[in-house]
């Protein structure tokens, strides 16, 4: 399940939404007296947030303004700018039921709900939510309100377990106060005597919100986070237990630019003469001097660390490599495959993929393939900027079959967008920034995917996926890089046939323990209707015997 492409809200639509609020302050009086300084200091300087309000009702600034207004009225009265260790109930938070650890894929923050540390009806729900708020504040301070994941871990969870109003409330809460700040809603292992709990539940969500929920398990789970973020319960390698650490708070802490998801980081020369002062008061204009790091040898943890530090001007796009422990550019899912198959109705042989910009910067990508020849491509290349996403649908060219596709190879390439070009480029552009450009060029990042068929004959044989294959990869506008072979489409597929294996197991011991029921059902019948026969007239035959 892929999330859609969603839009930015430029700096003028911006501006009309903070315009309307500021004209709606001026002749109307909140509910709650007056709204929290940081709150209106926020709506003043801090575009990021507003947009998300924009982005949560599709552009409609009747709305947008509204739920801005009803937001600042709920963060007063509930005290949201406040709420630390000294406001929940600590007890609670000892229980690990509802807590921040680690990242997924998108590097955005998890915050876990561990259904099985948590038993419907025995603590107060008012008390519950006091500690959602708490985190939901806490990972926003730490992380300049980026968005979090939402990991409901319901591995050893039952009945008691499932509490619908909790849940129910978790999701009004994001869905009144916190717009646009979940990536994705991860159900975990859920057991299927909780589906019917969890289709409630579905009908609750906004339809964006159903398109980023993902019903994981332990096999598919490197989908959302991968395996160094994982707990070992998980699978993973992270054997983390849950212990508290206490916010280390400070009114400052949020020293990043709070409008980077909208605007390229600033260059040296830019950082010194723009320092402004961000949405929480954070004064930047005392940075004299800036020399940027040689991000190239930095970790993935350590960039992070610069663009929550209080310097993001240390950083600049063109420092950041995209190999190794680097940043990375793109998400491709399925991540190593694209699976062909011929839909109900339809008379092409069509495969999908999704690629996802998960990096800081806009970039443009480019696929090629081995069989040039076979597939059209649609698109074939683009620009994405940080956060959005396309589908790239591969068409089979009618002139050819399923026969031997698992041979055939595509790569999907990036990199950084150049300065002198804008995310409106036309596709002459960027087909002359990629003739210049390969596989191996510096700066490029590569997504090797193989190919199966849905139909498993002698379409697809996944002993070819053993032999080694130096195969150039091309396309009709540009030169070829060659490729190494990669093994992990055979593993794909082997774990495919897995599940498959699975799930007839599973049916047939469902079916296997239907059958014995029956008949038990009908042994129990035949006893009952025949009782006088069996009982009654061999009693009588042993008493005239007698």
């Amino acid at each position: 399940m892929g999330k859609s492409e969603s839009v930015k809200p430029t700096a003028e639509q911006i501006g009309q939404l903070r315009e309307m609020f500021m004209t709606k302050l001026q002749s109307e009086k909140p509910s709650c007296g007056e709204f929290h300084p940081k709150d209106l200091e926020r709506v003043k300087t801090n575009d990021m947030w507003l947009g998300k309000f924009l982005d949560q009702v599709d552009f409609n600034f009747t709305e947008a303004s509204n739920m801005l207004w009803n937001t600042l009225n709920w963060r007063k009265n509930y005290g949201a700018n406040e709420m630390d260790e000294s406001k929940i109930r600590m007890d609670y938070i000892e229980t690990g039921a509802l807590f921040a650890h680690n990242k997924d894929v998108d590097g955005k923050t998890l915050l876990l709900v561990r259904s099985k540390n948590h038993v419907k009806g025995s603590k107060d729900m008012n008390e519950l939510i006091k500690i959602l708020v708490y985190w939901i504040e806490r990972i926003q301070r730490e992380t300049n309100y980026d968005k979090l994941t939402l990991f409901f871990d319901m591995q050893g969870a039952g009945l008691a377990n499932m509490d619908l109003e909790f849940v129910k409330k978790i999701i009004e809460t994001f869905k009144l106060y916190y717009p646009s700040a979940i990536n994705y809603i991860v159900i975990f292992e859920m057991a299927w005597v909780l589906n019917a709990a969890f289709k409630i539940i579905k009908g609750l969500l906004p339809p964006k919100a159903v398109e980023i929920m993902k019903f994981l398990n332990t096999k598919t789970i490197k989908e959302c986070v991968d395996a160094d973020n994982s707990l070992k319960a998980w699978g993973g390698n992270d054997d983390y237990t849950f212990k508290f650490v206490p916010e280390k708070r400070m009114e400052n802490n949020n020293s990043s630019n709070v409008n980077n998801n909208y605007v390229n980081i600033q260059t040296n020369s830019q950082s010194q003469s723009n320092a402004t002062n961000n949405g929480d008061g954070f004064n930047t204009s005392h940075v004299k001097k800036v020399t940027f790091a040689d991000t190239t040898k930095m970790k993935t943890e350590e960039v992070e660390d610069l663009y929550h530090s209080g310097q993001p001007q240390l950083l600049h796009h063109h420092e950041i490599g995209s190999g190794g422990d680097a940043e990375k550019m793109l998400r491709i899912t399925p991540c190593d495959l694209i699976v062909f198959a011929k839909k109900d109705g339809e008379a092409e042989i069509t495969g999908t993929v999704e690629i996802c910009c998960i990096g800081r910067e806009n970039i443009t990508y480019k696929i090629k393939t081995t069989s040039p020849e076979k597939f059209l491509v649609r698109p074939s290349s683009g620009i994405l900027q940080p956060g959005t996403s396309a589908k790239i649908h591969v068409t089979l060219q009618k002139s050819h079959t399923l026969v031997d596709i698992n041979k055939d190879k595509f790569l999907v390439m990036s990199t950084y967008l150049p300065e002198n070009m804008d995310v409106h480029a036309s596709h002459n552009q960027i087909t002359e920034l990629w003739k210049s450009k390969n596989g191996s060029s510096p700066r490029v990042e590569n997504h090797r995917l193989k190919c199966c068929s849905s139909v498993h004959d002698n379409a697809t044989n996944p002993a070819d996926g053993m032999k080694a294959d130096s195969r150039i990869y091309r396309s009709d506008d540009e030169g070829g890089v060659e490729m190494k072979s990669p093994s992990e489409g055979l593993m794909v597929q082997l774990l495919e046939n897995n599940k498959r294996l699975e799930k007839h197991m599973k049916r047939s011991q469902i079916f296997q323990v239907l059958t014995i029921l029956a008949l038990i059902v009908l042994i129990t019948l035949q006893i009952y209707t025949n009782y006088d026969e069996i009982f009654v007239s061999g009693s009588s035959s042993k008493s005239s015997e007698l």
